[in-house]
């Protein structure tokens, strides 16, 4: 859905949603009007990627806007992106630092049956041990502003809601009953801070994608739909925090090139796909990013900058994972309406599963439909064409970040430069009416031989505003065939390649060029390098050239596999004939003589070679691999013998 639209599709759904509500009886009909003014719980709807309308618009008992969430996994958690990941999804638990919360909310978390919906596995104890992690997570990012002390009820039957799935159409019949149970149990409901209904999984769970949760926002209510995941728990008390979802802006130049950040009517944000705040979706880490945690208060005056001025600045900035002191977000005003966020990011801590370290820019445009608590992440390096494919586009979204040595230049000429790291520190610089070219020529390129291949290196050039995409190598024989391949190189960091599929034979120059949003620079070349099959090598160790060799000749060799190290080696055959007929011994891998980089052996008994006569004598070896390739050489010796013959 094109961002321009929103701000009208929210006020719609949001009066829409009201007046559902006050038919349902959940909330007063008085309550079902919304104003235009930007503020959190009146301004933006919550769409899925799709650009369905979710039920942003509607309210809790308490009179507050709901969020409805999908999912956040989007494949089954085991399948999500590999180990790191999915340490990172529980790492809340484990932050050994996590400093005591100066206020602790107090989270009653009640699970709910009925029939024909009878409880699923999570228990008591999961449920402790869940709200032990969120509260740890929120020491964690708050620094100690909040947390969570939590009251765990058991399992509570309550009369079954008239709608079988969906927790928006439950919502009220869900509170009420879980209200009127706890009063039975003489618990004060209003005391609370939070309030967490655990719905069964067996009450929805054929619905695909299933409703994860619902957060009032901001408010005190939130609804868990089976799941009990740190990420998205944490994520629903974000939105009782008044936090938005973090959002991806994917942006197009035309039909056919992605961009980074661009005219509006070419931008698209996608709703959740900011996958490296815990208010975007799939869990990449727990992080809130520098819009929210500014939002929050929850950076100081000393963590946070802010930039308007004309002139050069420079900043060093924090990991934001880590609780230690200095800049942890710089602010910078681009126009009336849009704002960037520059940020930087390391794998570790809450942010262990991250992709990769570096920047990360954000914008916020209430024109585009990212203001308030809203912001989306811009993607310094998009997938080559765009694909659009919304709520599942993850290879794309979880790469995203600003390179060390790299650069951006914004639509408006601010250049954001990502100049070193020092003593885990980053020093950003930031100048405004900068103008982005094409990247300057890669230097020192070199190419080695590797058999029907080239291996390819060279030096990485300066990106001149944007970030370096990939590499295009081109090998061009001296007959003018050429063959060329692209290396992606997120911020131009990769500086070697492989081109493949070349003559054996035929000698080739490669060219080297850099590919940025910018365009493609000039390309700089290696030397000729001739292209030949990679055999084993053998060489002479024992006797030397020229040696006198008489009724005993030990001839020692060193075998090795070709350059590259593969494949095996098979057989070593030694001959004292040119034509490698007789006579000859032979060593094979299989017989334990034959490995790489050992010495083989064998020996002659020249009494007993009666063909062979003395004088000079040349010894020829042939070692073969497992490709059938084979490696030769040669030595030229005098044999002597006590009886001579010829």
């Amino acid at each position: 859905m094109n961002a321009t639209l929103r701000p009208r599709l929210a006020r719609t759904a949001t009066a829409i949603g009201l007046a559902s509500l006050a038919l349902a009886g959940l909330v007063p009909a008085a309550s079902a009007v919304t104003t235009d003014a930007p503020t959190v719980t009146a301004r933006d709807a919550h769409t899925h990627a799709s650009g369905t309308t979710t039920a942003s618009g509607l309210l809790d008992p308490d009179g507050n806007v709901v969020v409805v969430d999908p999912w956040h996994g989007g494949v089954p958690r085991a399948n999500r992106a590999g180990g790191a990941v999915a340490a990172a999804l529980d790492l809340a638990s484990t932050v050994a630092a996590a400093p005591r919360a100066k206020k602790k909310l107090k989270t009653l978390v009640v699970p709910v049956y009925w029939s024909g919906a009878g409880k699923d596995k999570v228990t008591t104890k999961k449920l402790k041990t869940m709200m032990k992690k969120v509260d740890t997570y929120f020491r964690t990012v708050s620094n100690g502003r909040i947390g969570h002390s939590s009251k765990i009820l058991s399992w509570v039957k309550i009369p079954k809601p008239a709608t079988k799935c969906g927790l928006y159409p439950q919502m009220g019949h869900l509170i009420k009953h879980v209200e009127a149970k706890a009063k039975k149990k003489g618990i004060k409901t209003k005391k609370y801070d939070r309030i967490i209904t655990y719905v069964t999984s067996k009450a929805c769970a054929d619905t695909i994608p299933p409703e994860a949760g619902v957060g009032s926002m901001p408010g005190r209510y939130t609804w868990l739909n089976g799941f009990i995941d740190t990420d998205i728990v944490t994520h629903e008390l974000g939105h009782n925090l008044g936090l938005e979802h973090a959002n991806y802006a994917e942006c197009a130049s035309s039909r056919t090139k992605r961009i980074t950040f661009g005219k509006s009517k070419r931008c698209t944000m996608v709703e959740y796909g900011d996958t490296t705040d815990t208010m975007g979706a799939f869990g990449i880490n727990g992080w809130f990013s520098g819009p929210r945690l500014a939002a929050l208060g929850w950076l100081s005056k000393s963590q946070l900058r802010s930039n308007s001025s004309s002139k050069k600045k420079s900043y060093t900035l924090v990991p934001v994972a880590k609780a230690s002191k200095g800049v942890k977000a710089v602010k910078i005003k681009a126009s009336k309406s849009r704002t960037y966020w520059v940020e930087y990011r390391t794998a570790t801590g809450l942010d262990k599963g991250l992709e990769a370290d570096g920047l990360q820019v954000r914008v916020q445009d209430w024109k585009l439909g990212e203001g308030g608590t809203r912001s989306a992440i811009l993607d310094m390096f998009p997938t080559a064409s765009p694909k659009l494919s919304g709520f599942f586009n993850l290879d794309d979204w979880r790469d995203v970040t600003l390179r060390r040595g790299s650069s951006w230049t914004s639509p408006e000429g601010i250049r954001i430069k990502f100049s070193s790291v020092k003593s885990g520190k980053a020093k950003v610089t930031v100048t405004r009416k900068a103008k982005a070219s094409k990247p300057s020529t890669p230097s020192t390129v070199k190419a080695t031989n590797g058999d029907g291949k080239l291996h390819v290196t060279w030096k990485r050039p300066a990106d001149k505003g944007m970030p370096i995409r990939a590499y295009k190598l081109t090998a061009t024989s001296t007959t003018g065939a050429k063959r060329s391949v692209t290396i992606d190189s997120p911020g131009g960091t990769l500086t070697s390649g492989t081109i493949t599929g070349l003559t054996n034979g035929q000698t080739y120059t490669v060219s080297v060029a850099a590919v940025t949003e910018k365009g493609t620079s000039s390309g700089r070349k290696s030397a000729a390098t001739k292209v030949a099959e990679i055999v084993p090598r053998v060489t002479f160790l024992a006797p030397t050239a020229g040696a006198v060799v008489g009724d005993t000749l030990t001839v020692d060799v060193l075998t090795q596999k070709g350059v590259g190290g593969t494949p095996d080696l098979d057989q070593l055959l030694v001959c004292l004939d040119a034509e490698m007929a007789y006579p000859c011994e032979w060593v094979s891998r299989w017989d334990g003589g034959l490995t790489d980089g050992g010495t083989a052996r064998v020996t002659f008994d020249t009494t007993q070679l009666w063909d062979v006569v003395d004088g000079p004598l040349t010894i020829y070896a042939e070692l073969t691999d497992d490709a059938d390739r084979t490696g030769k050489a040669s030595r030229t010796v005098t044999l002597q013998r006590t009886v001579p013959v010829g």
